[in-house]
This record gives structure tokens, sequence and C-alpha cells, in this order.
């Protein structure tokens, strides 16, 4: 009987025993798993945080290259602008000249064609009325030549003031900025001198000065 007791408790212990391994097994298995499952979650948010981070810096990256790009663009604009305001005032000076110049050659070209043309006709009518019973018709033509010559010089002279009147502003323009410069180098000449003087006159006085004060200050020998 104490045989079979000791045999049944040994069975019992065994059975239990090999229970317990088959559940520490299962936990020490399920213990891997969420291990390596954690792991795998951690690698993963590393990895995403790492990319989120590339990305950032790429944006970031790609943002300051657009605004030193932008920069630099606006530099040369600032620093372009008095050079095209210069070259767009140059152009409309020369646009205003050529503009007049060619006003007044038209003005000229379209009063001389009639003259030369009047001119042109007067030889051959000339020529053919050089016969003594023209002669009187002759006269008034020559009586009014002056007064034509006359008409045509005075119409040359109103086309040509625009041109004189450019002509005399500039003059007037050049003169008035010689006389301040003129008048600007007289000042600095002046002042200049002003101040040589008073330092030239300043200096004896001051060592008088000097001297005056140590007699002064010495005391009279007996």
């Amino acid at each position: 009987m104490l045989r079979l007791m000791r045999s049944l408790r040994l069975k019992l212990t065994r059975l239990y025993l090999l229970r317990l391994t088959h559940l520490l097994m299962q936990i020490q298995k399920l213990m891997c798993l969420l291990k390596l499952r954690h792991l795998l979650m951690l690698r993963l948010t590393h990895w995403l945080t790492l990319k989120l981070r590339h990305l950032l810096m790429l944006t970031q990256m790609h943002w300051y290259l657009l605004k030193l790009k932008h920069s630099l663009m606006l530099k040369p604009r600032r620093l372009l602008r008095p050079i095209q305001t210069l070259r767009y005032l140059l152009k409309l000076t020369h646009l205003s000249t050529l503009k007049l110049k060619r006003l007044s050659m038209l003005r000229l070209k379209h009063w001389l064609m009639p003259i030369q043309r009047h001119l042109l006709t007067l030889r051959p009518r000339r020529l053919s009325m050089l016969r003594p019973k023209h002669w009187l018709t002759l006269k008034p033509t020559h009586l009014l030549r002056p007064i034509q010559t006359l008409r045509c010089l005075l119409k040359l002279r109103h086309l040509l003031r625009p041109i004189q009147t450019l002509r005399y502003l500039l003059k007037l323009r050049r003169l008035l900025m010689l006389k301040l410069k003129h008048s600007l180098m007289l000042r600095l000449r002046h002042s200049l001198m002003l101040k040589l003087m008073r330092l030239s006159m300043l200096k004896p006085m001051h060592s008088l000065m000097l001297k005056l004060r140590r007699l002064s200050m010495l005391k009279p020998t007996h």
C-alpha cells in the first residue's frame, strides 16, 4: 500500500511539474513575442521619426534656398533701378531731341520743296521770257522775289526756334553750373584762408601769453 501511495504521489508530482513546465514555456513564449513586438514597434517609431525629420529638413532647406534665391534676385533689381531710370531718362531725352530734329527737318523739307519747285519752274519761264515783249511781265516777279525770300527766311527761322531754344537752355545750364562751381570754390577758399589765418594768429598769441605768465610768475630778485 505504501508503495502504491508513493508511486501515485510521484506520478502526481510529475504531472504537476510537467504542467508547470508547460505553463512556464507558454508564458516565456508570450513574453518573447511581446518583447519582439515591442522592439518592432520601437524600430518602426524610430524609423518614422527619422523619416519625418529628414522630410522636415528637406523642406526647410528648400524654403531657405528659395528665400536666398528671392533675396539674390531682389538685390540686383534694387541696385539696377537707378541705372535703369537713368537709361530711361537718357533714352527719353535722346528720343525727344530726335523728334525735334526730325520735325524741324520735315518742316524745312516741306517749306523748301515749294521753293525748289518754284525755282525750277522759274528757270524755263525766265528763259522763255527773255524776249522784249515779256519784259513788263518779268518786272513784277523780280519785285516779288525779295518778299518771297524774306518769307522763306522767316519760316526757316520759325522752324529753327526749338533747336535754338534747346541749345540756349543747354548753354544756360552749363553757365549756371560753372557759376555755382566757381562760387563754391571761392567760398571754400575763403573759409580755408580764414582758418589758416586764425591758426597762424593763435600760435604767436598763445606763445606770448605763456611768456607773460612765466615772467609774472617769476619773483623779482634784489
